[in-house]
């Protein structure tokens, strides 16, 4: 990672941090490097475990609405 962008990265943890007690942030660097940013490794991993969950659910609904198309 560049250091302006570890820089920027250290910026909005501190920003997130001031006003959100649990959050968890995914960056995709320009040269593919996926990074993270949690209040804690805890409260990343729930919190991407219930958007991968809703995004599941979100494709199921598409599927079966294709579905009941054909």
């Amino acid at each position: 990672m560049k250091p302006e962008e570890d820089k920027a990265l250290t910026i909005i943890d501190n920003l997130i941090g001031e006003h959100f007690v649990n959050y968890s942030v995914q960056i995709l660097t320009e040269e593919g490097e996926l990074c993270y940013l949690n209040s804690t490794d805890i409260v990343g991993k729930a919190l991407i475990t219930e958007a991968l969950n809703s995004m599941r659910q979100i494709e199921d609904m598409y599927v079966a609405e294709f579905l009941e198309d054909e």
